[in-house]
């Protein structure tokens, strides 16, 4: 019985559809409106052609009808009345709502009742029938208020960068009705709602409201380019866009250290939260600083451009100044004995650091090395017994710490900084190992000694001469086993 009277009904619209043509009702009106609940209202109108009848009017999103309504059903010609934004329950992130507040935006005034999200008004009619249908106008907003491009200024090539906006305009989920767009690019305003992207951006993706978006940043990137975001399709103008100046950082330089025939190139990337330290000879007097100079015998700084200049802090001293044909410095610098800090201050790019470059003292064999003061069966003070032995770093490389090093199991007594240590094998020390000095944090470039544990003289000898035991101290048997040719 019900299947019957469904297509009893689906036949009845059929035939109805089937007559002649009935003009549907429209919906006319401003379709970009302010999100300002206090703006001048917008007015819309009904036109309802004979055979309709309006059965009601719906609000969808961030729009509010503000005036009274015929009663319905409703079969006349037309009928009009006025609607506003108005936020009825977007959801944005607390940062945003901290940004519409008055203090926090440009505009100066609270807008956070203010209706960012699209909206919809919707006709419904029938035509003599029960086949009820609809009618949709979507409203959009006009921005006066931008939002600013919250991402990185400076970049460079092979940087990952994301860009956001505060999600104003696609807060409000719940009516499923789709929502208003942010349109990104690099280009002027006349062509901001296509997808070329500053020069150099590779897009990689978007957040699914399309307010955030990731790039890569390729060959042919340049600096002084701007990035775009227009909020919806009603901006209609640059002035209702929010864009941010794009520039780039400076490189940060790739310098080599000199001495002499040896080099060793600093890497440009090393973590700024972990200043590296470079270890200079402790002999060394001085470091000069310089470009494109490299000074036989002294350690050298070479830059090529004067977007670099030095700076430097305690243990460092500097004497001279002079500038050269590439605008940059030369200097000679002094370094304490205990090392010392040299600033690398880096410009001309849209960001301003200062890496820090630790300069510590390296001890090297000639002329600093390190001797004991025993010897039992081995080269000069390396065979120590358990009550350990007295080591001394010689060549005198100033009044600074001296870090020693001990082989496993071994352990200082007394004094541990100086130049001249008590080292002593602890039990589980059954072995040697290398004793080594550096200054500072330079271990790697400090000088060592080989040593060896001697094995501990037994406390009683047992052994078998001429079929008898016999036993005692090793002293009892010092001379016997020294001249006897008794069989053992």
């Amino acid at each position: 019985m019900l299947r019957n009277t469904v297509t009893l009904f689906l036949i009845l619209c059929f035939i109805s559809l089937s007559k002649a043509a009935i003009a549907q009702p429209t919906l006319t009106g401003a379709t970009c409106i302010s999100p300002d609940p206090a703006a001048a209202t917008s007015f819309y109108t009904v036109n309802n052609p004979i055979g309709n009848t309006i059965t009601g009017i719906g609000q969808l999103g961030d729009i509010e009808i503000t005036t009274a309504l015929p009663v319905f059903p409703f079969a006349g010609a037309s009928f009009s009345f006025s609607a506003r934004s108005l936020n009825r329950g977007r959801e944005i992130t607390n940062t945003c709502n901290n940004y519409l507040q008055a203090a926090n935006n440009h505009l100066g005034v609270d807008a956070t009742n203010w209706g960012f999200a699209k909206g919809r008004l919707t006709v419904f009619y029938n035509t003599n029938t029960n086949c009820d249908k609809l009618v949709d106008l979507d409203i959009f907003k006009s921005f006066t208020l931008h939002p600013p491009i919250v991402g990185p200024r400076c970049i460079k090539v092979g940087d990952t960068v994301t860009y956001s906006v505060c999600n104003i305009i696609s807060g409000r989920t719940a009516d499923m009705i789709g929502q208003d767009r942010y349109y990104w690019t690099g280009s002027t305003f006349s062509n901001y709602d296509n997808t070329t992207y500053p020069l150099g951006f590779n897009f990689l993706y978007r957040s699914a409201d399309g307010s955030s978006i990731t790039f890569l940043v390729q060959s042919g990137y340049t600096a002084n380019q701007t990035l775009y975001c227009r909020f919806g399709q009603c901006a209609s103008n640059i002035n209702t866009v929010s864009s941010l100046q794009l520039g780039t950082t400076t490189p940060k330089p790739s310098i080599t250290l000199l001495t002499g025939n040896q080099s060793a190139v600093i890497n440009p990337n090393t973590p700024l939260t972990d200043p590296p330290t470079y270890c200079i000879a402790a002999t060394a007097t001085q470091i000069v600083l310089a470009a494109n100079q490299s000074v036989s015998g002294l350690y050298t700084y070479n830059l090529s451009s004067n977007n670099y200049s030095w700076g430097f802090g305690p243990g460092v001293t500097q004497t001279l100044t002079l500038p050269n044909t590439n605008g940059n410095i030369s200097q000679n610098v002094y370094i304490a004995q205990s090392g010392g800090e040299i600033y690398l201050k880096t410009t001309g790019g849209c960001d301003t650091r200062t890496d820090i470059l630790q300069i510590g003292r390296g001890l090297t064999n000639p002329p600093f090395s390190i001797t004991g003061n025993t010897s039992l069966g081995g080269p000069s003070g390396t065979c120590i017994g358990s009550g350990g032995g007295i080591f001394t770093l010689n060549g005198q490389p100033g009044n600074v710490p001296i870090t020693w090093l001990l082989p496993s199991g071994w352990t200082i007594s007394g004094a541990s900084t100086g130049t001249t240590i008590t080292a002593v094998p602890g039990s589980a020390a059954v072995s040697g190992g290398n004793i080594s000095a550096a200054i500072g944090t330079c271990t790697s470039t400090g000088v060592s000694l080989t040593v060896y544990v001697r094995p501990a003289t037994p406390g009683a000898i047992s052994l078998s001469i001429a079929g008898l035991p016999v036993s005692g101290p090793p002293s009892a048997f010092q001379n016997l086993l020294r001249h006897s040719a008794l069989p053992l």
